[in-house]
């Protein structure tokens, strides 16, 4: 690969286009905030009245907010799982910024951000299809490493990886972990046998309010299934069930595009890691199944002042303003030379090809301050497939174990500031951009090849690049 410079940047005019369109963005008061320290991805967007920067704030104490097991001296935070995997929204998204894997031979009880789903594969005949995956028989969709007091967790979760070394061409190395997961004191039999299980960290929630609001039409404009163009790269979006307007719709949220609203994501994410019912996920034990009698048999939260639920539908209504209201972060370092210069190194390597910078909202949205927005979150949010290094087994509606949902690159170098820790793709093996990169596979296998050829300061230019993001 040829030297980059800044005058081979400025003879890019599309590049300079987009340049000149970033700092627009990060200019913008209404389209994200400079706020750069722990509180990055939780500030309102600047343009709210007082009444909805007032109801974001209560919508944040919400999210924060701790539960606790039925029956309790209160019935305002009662309701915790019996089984779950965290005791708030803040303990999987601190601070609003991504999770974590254990660390080497660490049990996951100690990381509320990681979980692993429950896969059966083959699916069983008779399978819902508006179900993204058909879970094990006993132990449901998402293993749940804690309970309440009176029942034993489903199971205790080690993670140990598998490490190895790929070197760039003037031989730096690379060290790559890759998580193997083993299960011990079994809380409820064996699982099924054609039961599997894959790592998930939950996402960061910068910006979501903005991917909610983008319309279909955006998103399969950049569907590519048959690799039409000849790049390499063939895009789709993954048709799921949209639980709240009762119709098939274009994924959006998850590792795999599962979930077509930001609604759908944060109620179920309330029931399947709290334990908690809400408006659209009622039953108030969480992921518990018909074989878990013991958890079915015990007390909960669900009261009358509260819809005869647990998260009522203002409490619910709140938490998704203040999800869909935080303003992403601004892109930072525009003027500076290694910006430019990673910027190119990303458009050599055709990263753009899933990794879509621009995107704009629909004109009509349920948040006015959300419409007719171009903003950057560098992913077109369709399914892409990584190679086998990265797949796990089994379908969730469309999307094979190979395919991934592009995640938005927008924020990274913030989620070290913002949470005090740092990982990258689905099961958090990657711990920096480096060894993201390096696990590309499938369609981004070129791009990865292209990267192990960069030179150091190359590398640390894109890098810089995509740390300003």
């Amino acid at each position: 690969m040829q030297s980059l410079t800044l005058n081979a940047l400025f003879h890019n005019a599309g590049a300079s286009l987009l340049v000149a369109s970033f700092f627009a963005f990060s200019t913008s008061s209404n389209a994200a905030t400079s706020k750069i320290d722990a509180n990055a991805f939780q500030q309102p967007f600047t343009s709210l009245s007082a009444e909805e920067k007032f109801n974001h704030s209560i919508g944040r104490s919400l999210f924060e907010k701790f539960w606790v097991a039925s029956p309790s001296s209160t019935t305002a935070s009662d309701g915790l799982g019996p089984l779950y995997n965290a005791r708030s929204c803040h303990s999987c998204h601190l601070n609003n910024a991504k999770g974590h894997a254990p660390a080497n031979l660490q049990s996951a009880i100690t990381t509320p951000s990681f979980f692993v789903r429950l896969k059966r594969w083959p699916r069983p005949t008779g399978f819902d299809p508006k179900t993204a995956v058909t879970g094990d028989t006993r132990y449901g969709t998402q293993l749940q490493t804690l309970s309440t007091t009176e029942l034993p967790p489903e199971a205790e979760l080690i993670v140990e990886y598998e490490y190895s070394t790929l070197n760039f061409s003037d031989n730096t190395p690379i060290e790559l972990r890759k998580p193997n997961y083993s299960l011990n004191k079994l809380g409820y039999g064996e699982f099924n046998k054609d039961t599997s299980l894959s790592g998930r960290v939950s996402p960061a929630l910068t910006g979501v309010g903005l991917i909610d609001a983008l319309d279909e039409e955006t998103i399969l404009a950049n569907e590519d299934i048959h690799d039409e163009d000849g790049d390499g790269i063939s895009g789709r979006a993954n048709r799921v069930w949209d639980k709240i307007n009762q119709t098939w719709a274009v994924g959006k949220f998850g590792w795999k595009a599962t979930v077509a609203t930001l609604s759908e994501q944060n109620q179920s994410a309330f029931n399947g890691d709290l334990g908690l019912s809400t408006p659209l996920v009622t039953s108030p034990y969480g992921d518990c199944t018909q074989a878990q009698t013991a958890c079915l048999n015990l007390a909960n939260g669900n009261s009358e002042h509260l819809d005869n639920l647990e998260v009522s539908n203002q409490i619910m209504l709140l938490v998704n303003k203040f999800s869909a209201l935080s303003a992403p972060s601004k892109i930072r370092n525009l003027s500076d030379k290694k910006f430019m210069q990673g910027k190119l190194v990303f458009d050599q390597l055709n990263c753009a090809g899933c990794h879509t910078p621009k995107m704009t909202t629909s004109s009509e949205t349920e948040y006015k301050v959300l419409a007719s927005k171009t903003f950057y979150p560098f992913s077109d949010f369709l399914l892409h497939e990584m190679g086998p290094d990265l797949a796990d087994t089994g379908n969730e509606f469309n999307a094979n174990g190979q395919e991934w949902r592009t995640p938005p690159l927008w924020g990274n170098a913030l989620n070290k500031i913002t949470s005090g820790r740092e990982s990258y793709l689905h099961d958090g093996r990657a711990r920096n951009l480096v060894e993201a990169i390096a696990w590309h596979g499938g369609e981004a296998k070129q791009s990865q090849l292209g990267f192990l050829q960069l030179n150091k300061t190359q590398r640390n230019d894109l890098i810089y690049f995509l740390e300003s993001l």
